[in-house]
């Protein structure tokens, strides 16, 4: 029997009052049990937080899905209908419910026992087991050789992205939610009513399970879930959207490339969130040389704090990724040509980020030190091998998309096969290309605009090669046009220029947003001088760790055409509007130029009120200096005499009336 849709509103709403009182029942008997989790080094709450919150959810979300399952397959005898006992859709269902009560109780026992991680995973499989037992295999290839070992990867990993994800108030049941409510939608858009098929009622009372808890666990946190809740998030989350019977998972079946491709990306794209941290701390924890169990600050969401996000911002922050990837995740699904794009460059994203967020320094809890978790002298290598799958990545992205540009968003089939025909041969012309211009050759922070005509010969002649290798090999035939390798090189040029800027454009944007969160406490800086000089300054006052407790409110300049423009995201106004304005406390004044005359510095100091501003002008100067080599060679130490060139440097500024 299917639920009529005011049967499931009514349920949901059912579902969520039990599990909000429930949790706040088990919050209440953590406290007077002593059932407590303490701030320790390695985690981030700072006040003692009540545990065992899975217990005030998961049981509920249990009786619901019961509930759902028994509506959905008993029927009455006297109606001549009965329960199709051995289909697929049972036994996978009733293996989602005893595998979730499984992982529910022996989350519960780790929280209490704390178990190995080696007995964790014999857990994991002992799950993964029961599901592939019961006819739940993840398609990818369909040989059940090759596809069997993924399911218990698949299995694995969700469990564990899950449970690490548990570490900051409302992020991994809020992500669950968002995760649930994508792939309901998914669910809809294939069957075309609301209870057609299982996942659409118990993702709903899933859904409502998990925002009872929420509603506790929000920040400031009062309960947390602990590995009672997380895993059995996990295992509900990677049976649910695995394809199966359970969801009627379904991609285009009349291309079997297609087909098994969208087959594993689309589940993937909706755990995105989850799988991105996991990847990201397991990485960075082998190459520590720890084991990606031991707990730690490490995680992305940790790292983005550390940038200066705070945590209510961060956890919003990834409730929008979250909403991102299910909507990714429902195009790949409706529109899977279109959508393979949008695909291909959320990867790209996600890596970026990766990388990106890799080299925020974190706490090292065991030293008790802040350091960088990768150093440049052990990514060396790896730097060149990412940098030359970048660009292979790109190349497919910008030359699959030149063609839908090309043909309004659609490709016939003949286009399509000429498309993936090419695409061997343009990625090897791309890349020798790009290897003949020496563009790997290029930092890739330090990219300026003298290094675009480089990049552009690159990249135009990419097309070029690309285009004259198709032609000697397929002739040119049917499918193929001239005008899409012209809009390749176009979009392989912004690709490459964007991607090489990205770093940077990251770097300012989160150093802003942290010397302007904390701008009540730190000293303010004008800026005199708005030219190249001021830039320059601006910038060693961004990056420079040195000036951290100083930030630019803004530039002054005695040129009335700048008046009001913007510099580097800060305001020039002339001297005269600065020192009118009211301020708490006098700023710096910061000489960017050693054009301004002393005198008219004079000035300006002479038009504030009050307690005068502190005078500093930059110095950038060539200093002789001796340099003393030491060795424990045989040979003699040397003295030589050369030229050191200086960093910038500010010196207090004297009055002359010059």
């Amino acid at each position: 029997m299917v639920l009529t849709p005011l049967e499931l509103a009514v349920l949901f709403l059912i579902v969520l009052a039990l599990s909000a009182a429930g949790t706040g029942g088990v919050r209440y008997l953590a406290k007077k049990a002593g059932w407590m989790a303490l701030p320790r080094p390695d985690r981030w709450h700072k006040k003692p937080t009540a545990l065992h919150g899975g217990v005030g959810f998961c049981p509920v979300f249990l009786l619901g899905a019961l509930f759902v399952l028994g509506k959905r397959f008993y029927a009455s005898p006297f109606d001549g209908i009965y329960p199709p006992v051995f289909s697929a859709e049972v036994r996978l269902a009733l293996a989602m419910l005893l595998g979730s009560l499984f992982m529910f109780g022996f989350g519960f026992f780790d929280d209490l026992k704390n178990f190995r991680p080696r007995v964790k995973l014999t857990a994991q499989i002992m799950v993964a087991s029961l599901v592939i037992f019961a006819g739940g295999i993840f398609p990818v290839t369909g040989n059940k050789i090759f596809d069997i070992p993924f399911t218990y990867f698949w299995y694995i990993g969700i469990i564990n992205a899950v449970n690490l994800l548990d570490g900051m108030d409302g992020l991994a049941s809020g992500v669950a939610a968002l995760i649930m409510a994508a792939l309901v939608i998914m669910a809809i858009n294939t069957n075309g009513a609301l209870a057609d098929t299982p996942v659409i009622p118990l993702g709903l009372i899933f859904i409502a399970s998990l925002l009872g808890f929420w509603l506790h666990n929000r920040h400031p946190a009062a309960i947390f879930m602990g590995d009672s809740g997380s895993q059995f998030i996990g295992f509900v989350l990677a049976t649910l959207a695995m394809p199966t019977d359970l969801n009627n998972f379904s991609v285009p079946n009349n291309d079997f490339m297609l087909a098994s491709l969208l087959t594993p990306a689309i589940p993937i794209t909706l755990l995105a969130v989850p799988i991105f941290d996991t990847s990201l701390v397991t990485l960075s924890r082998l190459i520590r040389r720890q084991s990606p169990s031991h707990g730690g600050t490490d995680h992305s969401f940790y790292r983005l704090i550390y940038l200066g996000l705070p945590e209510t911002r961060t956890v919003w922050l990834f409730y929008g990724l979250t909403a991102v990837s299910g909507m990714i995740a429902i195009t790949l699904q409706e529109f899977p040509r279109q959508g393979l794009p949008i695909f291909m460059i959320f990867c790209l994203f996600l890596l970026f980020s990766g990388i990106y967020l890799e080299k925020i320094e974190v706490h090292d809890e065991n030293k008790g030190q802040v350091k960088p978790v990768l150093h440049a002298n052990n990514l060396s290598g790896w730097r060149e091998v990412f940098t030359v799958l970048l660009d292979v990545l790109l190349v497919i992205i910008c030359f699959y998309s030149a063609y839908l540009l090309r043909n309004g968003g659609v490709l016939s089939p003949s286009q399509e096969e000429a498309v993936f025909q090419a695409l061997p041969i343009v990625v090897i012309s791309s890349l020798s290309v790009q290897f003949l211009f020496k563009t790997y050759h290029y930092l890739w922070r330090m990219f300026s605009v003298a290094d675009l005509p480089t990049f552009s010969a690159s990249a135009f002649g990419s097309a070029l090669m690309s285009m004259a290798m198709v032609t000697l090999t397929w002739r040119f035939g049917e499918g193929h046009s001239r005008s899409a390798f012209i809009i390749f090189g176009v979009l392989l040029l912004f690709t490459q220029v964007g991607a090489r800027l990205a770093f940077r454009i990251l770097d300012i944007f989160f150093l802003c947003k942290c010397r302007n969160s904390s701008a009540s406490k730190l000293t303010a800086v004008l800026i005199y001088g708005a030219g190249k000089a001021g830039k320059l300054l601006f910038e060693e006052i961004l990056d420079n760790p040195e000036m951290k407790a100083f930030y630019v409110a803004g530039f002054a300049d005695d040129d009335p055409d700048l008046d009001r423009k913007i510099l580097c995201g800060v305001t020039i106004m002339p001297p005269e509007a600065w020192s009118s304005k009211a301020w708490d406390q006098p700023p710096e004044i910061w000489v960017s130029s050693r054009s301004i005359p002393n005198r008219r510095i004079a000035q300006f100091l002479n038009q504030w009120a009050g307690k005068k501003p502190t005078v500093k002008r930059l110095c950038l100067q060539i200093n002789p200096a001796a340099l003393t080599i030491s060795s424990s060679a045989p040979e003699r130490n040397t003295r030589l005499g050369h030229k050191d060139i200086g960093v910038p440097s500010l010196q207090p500024q004297a009055m002359k009336n010059n």
